[in-house]
């Protein structure tokens, strides 16, 4: 799966997605995420307004945790692979549908 506009397939909600989530455990994961996030120099590639390679937008419209912590997994290229664990990997998906969830909210 990649990520991007053209995507088609489900549909999700990021509100619905991340209210499966126990508040606190959700606030924990967001920090890991963003922690991650920063750590593996994502901005590099993904930013914001503009800039960088792969805009990074609504993927809380497109993909839960379970599938954006799969692609993260294996993404494709020219996205590397991160040696993260099932847990950080789930906790940067949580980052970034709660950073990037879309329209519909």
């Amino acid at each position: 799966k990649e990520i991007n506009t053209t995507r088609s397939g489900p549909s999700y909600r990021a509100s619905e997605t991340l209210t499966g989530i126990a508040t606190e455990q959700r606030q924990r994961m967001m920090e890991e995420g963003s922690a991650i996030y920063t750590q593996l120099q994502c901005a590099g590639c993904h930013a914001v307004a503009g800039e960088g390679m792969k805009l990074l937008e609504g993927l809380g419209e497109k993909y839960n945790v379970v599938e954006l912590a799969d692609y993260i997994k294996r993404p494709n290229p020219p996205m590397p692979t991160f040696p993260l664990g099932e847990a950080q990997r789930k906790s940067l998906a949580v980052y970034l549908i709660g950073t990037y969830p879309g329209q519909s909210l």
